[in-house]
């Protein structure tokens, strides 16, 4: 069996293993004892996810038929709208909000993943995701809690990431830009659970004063 892109197979996995890395360290550094936390856990294990899903796909689906590609690539898909539903309940229990606004994002989920099974579109499941990014985004801004200089870290590299894999910017011709997009998104990983410790945790008195 043919592998393909081997090293954006490879940096596929790394992610994956830095991701489970750090959902483990924040299990045992927080005891997941509340909802937001449990929720950001779960946003970590679904990046971690779909790096495999990613690094599978880039490595192997093509030696299969074109089918188990659309399938898989679907897989994928659905996947990055997890990620958008874990993010999104993690911010509205941060938040302290109604739970109206929580079936929201779960109406928002399902719609999103049924658009990408019938339009399987890479856009369509980005715009998902990015929309928590961003609505933490503000959170962070407004709120200035601890956890928000971590978020905001993470989401511009978050961001950064996405523009390299749509740009196709490389470093060489063996490291291309999935395999940049791999790196940075690792560093944004990092963001993620730094600012995911950090939940509940009242501003410093200095930042009060402020």
């Amino acid at each position: 069996m043919t592998v393909y892109e081997p090293a954006t197979m490879i940096t596929d996995g790394l992610l994956a293993v830095i991701g489970f890395a750090l959902a483990s360290m924040m299990r045992r550094h927080t005891g997941l004892d509340q909802p937001a936390l449990r929720w950001w856990h779960r946003a970590l294990i679904s990046m971690a996810l779909g790096a495999c899903f990613g690094g599978l796909y880039h490595g192997f689906v093509p030696n299969f038929p074109k089918w188990i590609d659309g399938v898989w690539w679907r897989l994928v898909l659905v996947n990055i709208s997890l990620i958008g539903l874990t993010m999104g309940m993690s911010l509205t229990h941060e938040l302290g909000l109604r739970a109206w606004w929580r079936r929201l994002v779960w109406v928002k989920c399902l719609a999103t993943v049924i658009a990408v099974i019938v339009w399987p579109e890479f856009v369509v499941a980005i715009l998902d995701y990015a929309s928590a990014m961003i609505l933490w985004l503000i959170a962070a801004v407004v709120l200035r809690r601890l956890w928000s200089p971590w978020v905001a870290a993470a989401v511009v590299l978050s961001a950064v990431a996405a523009w390299v894999q749509q740009s196709g910017l490389s470093l060489s011709g063996g490291f291309n830009h999935n395999d940049l997009f791999h790196v940075i998104q690792a560093l944004a990983l990092v963001g993620f659970y730094q600012a995911g410790v950090r939940f509940r945790e009242p501003l410093s008195p200095s930042a009060v004063q402020e």
